[in-house]
């Protein structure tokens, strides 16, 4: 089994950029085999996950390349594939978000569910109801969906027993991009992953509007071209730097790394509020915790003794207040 070995006794500061939001890379990157062109992606992190997607993409006939300053560009140079095998989709659940952009693009896609055909209410019915809505005729047969026909726009509730789905979403909305007329997502996730493809759709050439709203308005085009495009960072990665810096001193670092964070976020987004608003209330907060490492100096904890511990549940209790507060809206 891995480990991970810490050794603590350093004082953390200093200048952290948050990396690119795996959840958000995800769709984006299913969303290129609806592009005409190269898409040259910046920010994608590189994970497990995004190499799996990448393995699928070029399964599927894409040409993918990192290039030396860290970007990737993806094309698409062979339309025939159409299949996205279980021995690919097993290993993460987002690779089903191929369904929809390839049914759009090539009018026929056999996608394996998600963790074999299991019985019972499973979580892409809200991908086929939306789906089968916009006029696609789907089949599960061994595992497998089988989807195909030309797709006309359509209103869909996609908000299941769970509440809106973020994956369904996306599927949807990709699939709703070059479908013929209008398509009207109600109970549609707003999460900024959803908001942040929905912009890099619009950046390509799609028509989309209600962005960061549980009502998303698609009007189909006939072709997407491919774009330059910055990935948002990872919401959660930021959380918890944000936890992290809160127990040490150097104040300023925190000013840094959120400071940087809210400027990725232009627009309609909803995140860009919020994480202004993180940013003040963190320095409101962090004021009692100031002083009292202020007044505690340099304090070097050879043994667990009383005062070390008054001060490490000092740490704790201003951190976890933190983190309720980033989770409050």
């Amino acid at each position: 089994m891995d480990a991970i070995v810490i050794e603590g006794g350093v004082p953390l500061k200093g200048r952290v950029r948050v990396s690119g939001a795996k959840n958000a890379a995800l769709p984006i990157l299913a969303a290129t085999l609806l592009m005409e062109g190269e898409v040259r992606l910046e920010g994608v992190p590189d994970l497990r996950d995004i190499r799996t997607m990448l393995g699928l993409l070029q399964e599927l006939g894409s040409a993918v390349e990192r290039n030396a300053d860290g970007t990737l560009s993806l094309t698409v140079t062979d339309e025939s594939a159409v299949e996205a095998p279980y021995k690919v989709v097993k290993e993460m659940r987002a690779s089903f978000c191929v369904l929809g952009p390839l049914l759009a693009r090539r009018g026929r896609a056999k996608v394996s569910m998600p963790g074999g055909c299991n019985l019972g209410v499973r979580p892409v019915d809200l991908h086929l109801k939306g789906l089968r809505a916009l006029g696609a005729k789907i089949a599960i047969s061994g595992g497998d969906v089988q989807a195909e026909g030309r797709l006309t726009g359509d209103e869909i509730f996609l908000s299941g027993a769970f509440g809106s789905t973020v994956l369904g979403t996306a599927n949807v909305m990709m699939a709703a991009t070059l479908a013929l007329g209008r398509t009207i997502i109600e109970g549609a996730a707003c999460e900024p992953e959803v908001s942040d493809l929905a912009r890099f759709l619009i950046a390509c050439g799609a028509k989309i509007e209600g962005i960061g709203s549980h009502r998303i308005v698609i009007d189909g085009v006939e072709r997407l071209r491919g774009t330059p495009w910055r990935m948002i960072p990872d919401r959660m990665e930021a959380g918890i730097r944000l936890w992290l810096v809160s127990l040490w001193e150097e104040l300023r670092s925190i000013d840094i790394v959120l400071e940087e964070v809210a400027k990725e976020f232009d627009g309609e987004d909803p995140l860009r509020p919020i994480m202004r608003g993180v940013v003040e209330k963190t320095r409101r907060r962090l004021t009692d915790l100031h002083e009292v490492l202020s007044a505690a100096g340099e304090i070097e904890l050879k043994e667990p003794d009383e005062e070390a511990m008054d001060l490490a549940r000092t740490y704790f209790e201003n951190g976890r207040r933190l983190m309720d507060s980033l989770v409050t809206r």
